[in-house]
């Protein structure tokens, strides 16, 4: 709930978003970029990425994910989270 409460700044791709239907098996890449050396499991930074991007409607239902990665990337102040998204089966877009 609190992350829905806080300013958090989306860069969406170029030509907008575009939603993923009910149907779609999805696959997805998370580099976490914490604001300091503070120890923190990267495991919970990564479902409330995961929540934002469905309650927002990137897709309906979190249960559509079938491939997951979640890494710690460099220290960026204030932090930041890049996530790519693309359908499970088809090539890794990155």
């Amino acid at each position: 709930r609190e992350y829905r409460k806080s300013k958090m700044i989306c860069t969406w791709p170029v030509g907008g978003l575009q939603p993923y239907d009910q149907d779609a098996r999805l696959a997805m890449k998370i580099i976490l970029h914490p604001p300091s050396r503070i120890a923190r499991d990267i495991d919970n930074y990564g479902k409330a990425c995961i929540d934002f991007l469905e309650h927002n409607g990137v897709f309906p239902n979190d249960s559509q994910i079938d491939h997951l990665i979640i890494t710690r990337g460099e220290i960026k102040r204030p932090g930041a989270a890049i996530i790519k998204i693309w359908e499970h089966g088809k090539d890794e877009p990155f």
